[in-house]
Parts: structure tokens; sequence; C-alpha cells
């Protein structure tokens, strides 16, 4: 009942793309992203100064200038820390958040490309996870070889 709740709430979704890393004949790795999934999800951005859930706030005031570019992502399976996610947008197709650095080379298909920077499950009054949340940060390099 409760997860039904929480998921009820996922009013966006996103693709996940995984690592497949080559290496050539002269030893150079190359890696590609293949597209994994698409997840049904909520997301926001991170506007506060802590990511504080009462004992367990972190401070992270001198990031400040970084906190545009980090999201929590909420979704009923867990994020592997090696994947990217790519292309949050609502049932409309409207990116949740376009790529709009001019120096950067657009995102992929205009979307930002997010890396997970960590999560944790969300658990209810009996110990069953009922979600994951996952923060993820903006990108650096927001290009990616899509295989």
């Amino acid at each position: 009942m409760i997860e039904c709740l929480a998921t009820s709430n996922y009013t966006l979704r996103a693709d996940v793309y995984r690592p497949l890393i080559t290496q050539d004949i002269t030893g150079v790795a190359n890696k590609t992203w293949l597209y994994e999934e698409t997840i049904t999800c909520s997301a926001r951005s991170i506007l506060k100064k802590s990511t504080e859930d009462n004992s367990t706030a972190m401070e992270i005031e001198e990031r400040l200038n970084q906190l545009n570019s980090m999201v929590k992502l909420r979704c009923n399976k867990i994020i592997l820390a090696s994947r990217l996610i790519v292309s949050i947008r609502n049932d409309d197709l409207t990116i949740y958040q376009e790529n709009q650095d001019p120096a950067s080379a657009g995102g992929y298909n205009t979307a930002t490309i997010f890396e997970v920077f960590g999560g944790s499950p969300i658990i209810n009054y009996d110990g069953t996870i009922i979600e994951y949340e996952t923060i993820l940060k903006r990108r650096e390099i927001q290009q990616i070889t899509v295989g």
C-alpha cells in the first residue's frame, strides 16, 4: 500500500545508460554508452544548503555553485553508480532540465546528462524498502558516445 503511494508520485521518465568499455589494439580504452531502460521517477533540484534528514545533515554550503546542477531522483529501483541518467522528462516530452550551457556540446538530444552521485533506500515503518533516492550531479562533459 505504501509502495503504491510512493510510486504514484512518479510523474516523470528518465533514460538510463550503462557503459560498455572496449580496448583497441593500441590499448586505449573506449567507453560507449548503451541504452538500458526507461524508468518512471520523480525529480527535483537540490535548492537547500544541506541534504538533511535529521542527524544525517551534510553541509554543502561550500558547493552552492553546484546546487543547480544536483538533482534528487526517486524511483522504485536502485540506480548503479556506473550509470548515466539522461532526458528526465514528463509525458508531454518536456525536458526537466535542458542543457543550457553554450560551452558544452548540448547534452544528449538537448537533455542534460547526469552522473549518479550516490543513493539510498527509503524505508517504511516495518523496514520494507518502498523506493530509492538517488542524488544526481550534472556531468561536466555533456557528450557521450551512444552505441
